[in-house]
């Protein structure tokens, strides 16, 4: 169950994670926008002291919480086209993430704004969960 620590696919204990684990972390990312049938490229990096770089030459923030839930905030000047986290739960492979983004725009109330996903940059990894074949055919 969603909380118990306990990875629902096997039953084995959900991996955790250190802050440390993302810092100087790149990333590439995919997002598939509400209203929209095409997916937006780019990059984000999570620098040592809590902020984010992002490829649209947008800054922001970035957390981890309780060692499994990965958040990326991106900012506007002023708040004026208001704010975007993008957010996912670590699975067992911490080179891939992939959640919803969430935000707010001036005149319209916080919503579900699109789908996203990510694989880490500068790192050996192995084919992206989304990819592999199922055991079961």
């Amino acid at each position: 169950a969603p909380g118990d620590g306990v990875d629902a696919a096997d039953g084995a204990p959900a991996p955790t994670y250190a802050p440390a684990d993302f810092v100087g972390s790149e990333w590439k990312l995919g997002v598939l926008w509400r209203g929209r049938d095409t997916i937006d490229v780019t990059w984000a990096r999570c620098l040592a002291d809590g902020t984010a770089e992002f490829g649209w030459g947008a800054t922001g923030t970035w957390r981890l919480d309780d060692g499994a839930y990965f958040t990326l905030t991106r900012d506007f000047p002023l708040g004026w086209n208001g704010k975007r986290l993008f957010s996912a739960r670590v699975g067992p492979d911490a080179d891939f993430v992939e959640g919803i983004v969430r935000g707010w725009k001036p005149f319209e109330s916080a919503s579900v704004m699109g789908q996203w996903q990510a694989i880490r940059l500068g790192v050996e990894r192995d084919v992206a969960p989304w990819w592999r074949d199922s055991e079961d055919g």
